[in-house]
């Protein structure tokens, strides 16, 4: 095991600071923060379909409840090594 941090774990460290980030610089200037964004698109008829899908498919992928084969996000990673190592050898 590689004692730096792996390219995804710099992704999530990267993505929370971006969150908090944007969160702070919300408050400061008295904006809406990223949850109340959230909030008021799953309050708005039309946006709270497709951010509820969103949510539900980005849950479901990071808890693995989705089968590898019909999880679009996995599935690309896979092909992506398949192809890399194809072209490698």
């Amino acid at each position: 095991m590689s004692r730096w941090p792996s390219c995804g774990a710099k992704g999530w460290l990267g993505l929370v600071l971006y969150i908090v980030g944007v969160d702070l610089y919300a408050f400061y200037t008295k904006k809406d923060t990223l949850s109340m964004a959230f909030f008021e698109s799953i309050r708005h008829p039309v946006k709270r379909w497709p951010v509820i899908l969103a949510w539900f498919g980005i849950t479901f992928h990071l808890f693995h409840w989705i089968p590898d084969r019909y999880d679009p996000l996995r599935s690309f990673s896979e092909n992506r090594s398949r192809i890399r190592k194809a072209l490698t050898s």
